[in-house]
């Protein structure tokens, strides 16, 4: 979900103008005052759930992705490869987006 804050609802009013609305423009304020607070308090969780998540959990695999990149046409997918973040025992296989090995083919080079 998307919410958009209602700017058509903010005021900058001193506590003067403040007290000469009528009970009911004060309450309203009260209201929107609380729905911004919230998305204020629930943007800072979001931020700091997503700082957790992104650094402070501890990695357990790296993953690569091989893309074919072209100037005028759509970039096409070559392959794919996850590691745990542990010594490996030796090269790694390249493989598609279902687990098939990836072969070489055209100008596609390597061991």
């Amino acid at each position: 979900r998307v919410h958009v804050f209602d700017w058509g609802r903010s005021a900058l009013d001193t506590p003067a103008l403040h007290e000469r609305l009528e009970a009911q423009d004060k309450a309203q304020r009260q209201q929107y005052w609380g729905f911004y607070c919230g998305a204020v308090a629930r943007l800072l969780y979001d931020c700091c759930s997503v700082y957790v998540t992104r650094y402070l959990h501890t990695k357990r695999s790296a993953s690569f992705t091989v893309w074919d990149k072209d100037q005028f046409t759509a970039d096409d997918f070559i392959g794919m490869c996850v590691l745990p973040l542990e010594e490996s025992n030796g090269p790694q296989k390249l493989v598609d987006f279902v687990g098939g090995a990836v072969s070489k083919s055209g100008f596609l080079r390597g061991g």
